[in-house]
């Protein structure tokens, strides 16, 4: 891959920062999965670091919860969560209109910035690459 956006955890970039950005709990309008014990949670695969950010706020809680959906896949996870099965943390830019942002008023805990980051390929750099890099960042400022 000539350029990606990845996100990470702070302490772990690499790259050129675009944004910072907030982790949201996040279930589907007009449910209610939150109020389910244990919490039912729809994460990516186990070596995601978002999903041991959630598992790690909640186990500080004492929150009982189970991961009822996990996969690599956003779009999976993102239809258990619309159809009313699980709840989910994510990028708050990703939370669609059809779904609701939890919060401490739900009796979530709050979960830590990430760093969306743009990576190059500095082995296979072009004129090209570096022309859509900047469209990138720019796009990310606005």
């Amino acid at each position: 891959l000539d350029l990606s956006i990845v996100t990470r955890e702070p302490g772990s970039e690499i790259g050129q920062l675009l944004r910072k950005e907030r982790f949201v709990w996040a279930e589907a309008q007009c449910y209610s999965a939150h109020e389910q014990t244990p919490l039912p949670l729809a994460m990516f695969n186990t070596d995601c670091f978002c999903r041991m950010w959630a598992c790690n706020a909640l186990d500080a809680e004492q929150k009982p919860f189970r991961i009822a959906y996990s996969s690599a896949s956003l779009t999976a996870i993102m239809a258990a969560v619309s159809a009313g099965l699980a709840v989910t943390a994510q990028l708050q830019s990703l939370i669609t209109p059809d779904l609701r942002i939890l919060g401490e008023a739900e009796g979530l805990p709050q979960l830590p910035m990430a760093n969306i980051m743009l990576l190059r390929n500095l082995n296979n750099q072009s004129t090209l690459t570096e022309c859509m890099a900047d469209h990138i960042v720019e796009g990310f400022k606005g």
